[in-house]
């Protein structure tokens, strides 16, 4: 689904790759769900997009959307290895849910306080996704994590952190988690 996401984070965007990576994931949405409706209302009819503004090529330059793609794809090609062809239903949850906020962002007009808000919404979503698909690779090595004291130590380190950085910049924990998901692969 997301094979195509690296060509949109570049400035030079265009309509044609946009309107087909959201098709993409108006289809992973509709494998995976049966209420697709109320997943994805942004993105089912792709076509139907206006590329009048530069303004939704924006959305594909946020440096959190590079890191949410980059960590679906690590986890569907070395961890899921496209096994099942469904994709993890909470990362679409959460790219749909930041695609949500920043369309409102775009529609939001004389307020710059609600427009900065959503955008902001939209990048918090784009991360929740990214720190979930580096969890799930985690989880998958459960087995391998038990069976080894420094990566046992290493893991509640690891969600030790984690609890302590509640509220506050996340950056670091993503890293902390890309990182030991990396190390286990």
């Amino acid at each position: 689904m997301f094979e195509m996401t690296t060509e949109l984070i570049c400035y030079q965007a265009d309509e044609v790759i946009i309107k087909k990576v959201l098709k993409e994931i108006a289809k992973g949405i509709d494998r995976y769900a049966t209420k697709s409706n109320w997943i994805a209302p942004y993105t089912q009819n792709c076509d139907n997009f206006s590329f009048a503004t530069n303004e939704i090529r924006d959305f594909f330059k946020y440096p959190e959307l590079k890191e949410f793609s980059d960590s679906y794809v690590f986890l569907n090609e070395k961890v899921l290895g496209y096994k099942s062809h469904k994709p993890i239903e909470t990362l679409l949850v959460e790219f749909n849910n930041a695609f949500a906020h920043f369309l409102s962002a775009l529609r939001t007009i004389n307020d710059d306080a609600l427009k900065n808000k959503n955008i902001a919404r939209a990048k918090a979503h784009l991360h929740r996704g990214a720190l979930d698909a580096y969890k799930e690779a985690i989880k998958n090595k459960a087995s391998v994590i038990k069976n080894n004291k420094h990566l046992v130590v290493k893991f509640n380190t690891l969600r030790t952190n984690e609890m302590r950085a509640i509220g506050k910049d996340d950056t670091a924990t993503r890293k902390e988690y890309k990182d030991f998901a990396l190390e286990l692969y």
